[in-house]
C-alpha cells in the first residue's frame, strides 16, 4: 500500500490519469504526501486497503466474541446496519446532513461501514442462519436489485448510496454465489485456473486506471460510452492478467506486485 501510494503520488504530480482513481497533486511535498495518504487522497480506490487494515486489527476481538457468544456478532451487524445504512438513508431522503463521518482511516470498527459485511460473511459461512432466513435475505436482495435499477432509470440514484438496498443486495448476491459454488463441481475442476487468475486480481486493481488511460487513448474511446463501460474493463482484465502471470515470475516484481 505504501509503495504503490508513493508510485501513484509521483504519477499524480503530472495530473489525472483516470478521474475515478488518482487525485492530482500539482504542489507535491512530503507534508502533502502524508496528509493525502492519511485521508486516502492519493489513489482513492485504495479505500479497500484502509477497510481491510481496520478489519484485520479487529479480527482477534471478533474471533474471541465468536467463541464466547456468536449472537453478539449479529448484534454488531444490526448496529452497523442501523447507523451506516438505515439512518443515513432516512437522512438523505429528508435532505439532511450525514451524522457519521466517513474518514479514510477509520479507528472505530463498530461505526465502520465494512464491519457488517465482514461479520455477515462469517455468519453465513459458519451456518449461523437457517435455510428460511437465508431465503429471506435472498428475497430482500432481489427486491433491492430491482429498486436500485428502477432508481437509476428514474434518476433517483442520489439516494441509493449507503442504503438498506446496498446492504441486502450485497448479502443476497453472496448467498446466491456461495450456494451455486456448493452445488456444482465446476469450480473444483477448474480450481488451478481460478487460483491463477485470482492471484492477479489485486495487482489489476492497483494499476487498472493506467491501462484504462492507455486503451482509451490508443483507440480513441470516449468516456462515458457503452464501449468504455463494457469492453474496456474486459480488455484491461485479460491483458493485465496475462501480463502479471508472466512478469510475477520475476522475484523483484513479485515482491512489489501483490
Amino acid at each position: 500500500m505504501i509503495v504503490w501510494s508513493i508510485i501513484w503520488y509521483l504519477i499524480d504530480t503530472r495530473g489525472y490519469i483516470f478521474p475515478a482513481g488518482p487525485v492530482a497533486h500539482t504542489h507535491p511535498s512530503i507534508y502533502d504526501f502524508i496528509i493525502s495518504f492519511v485521508n486516502n487522497n492519493i489513489f482513492n480506490i485504495f479505500w479497500f486497503f484502509y477497510a481491510i487494515i481496520l478489519l484485520y486489527v479487529t479480527t482477534p476481538i471478533l474471533a474471541y466474541i465468536a467463541k464466547k457468544n456468536v449472537n453478539i456478532l449479529f448484534y454488531i451487524v444490526c448496529l452497523s446496519f442501523v447507523s451506516n445504512f438505515l439512518i443515513t438513508y432516512v437522512l438523505s431522503l429528508m435532505n439532511q446532513a450525514q451524522v457519521f463521518s466517513n474518514a479514510a482511516i477509520q479507528t472505530n470498527p463498530c461505526t465502520s461501514t465494512f464491519i457488517g459485511f465482514y461479520i455477515m460473511g462469517y455468519l453465513i459461512k459458519s451456518n449461523y442462519f437457517n435455510s428460511k432466513q437465508l431465503n429471506i435475505f435472498k428475497t430482500l436482495g432481489l427486491i433491492s436489485i430491482c429498486i436500485l435499477i428502477i432508481s437509476d432509470i428514474l434518476n433517483f440514484s442520489k439516494n441509493i448510496g449507503n442504503t438498506p438496498y446496498l446492504f441486502f443486495y450485497s448479502i443476497g448476491v453472496f448467498i446466491c454465489l456461495k450456494q451455486l459454488v456448493e452445488k456444482t463441481n465446476w469450480f473444483t475442476k477448474h480450481n488451478v485456473i481460478i487460483a491463477k487468475l485470482s492471484s492477479t486480481s489485486l495487482a489489476i486493481y492497483i494499476v487498472h486506471p493506467l491501462f484504462f488511460k492507455i486503451i482509451t487513448k490508443a483507440f480513441h474511446i470516449s468516456d462515458p460510452s457503452i464501449v468504455h463501460t463494457w469492453l474496456v474493463p474486459l480488455i484491461t482484465y485479460v491483458v493485465c492478467a496475462l501480463l502479471f502471470i508472466i512478469i510475477k515470475k520475476f522475484k523483484l516484481i513479485n515482491t512489489i506486485l501483490p
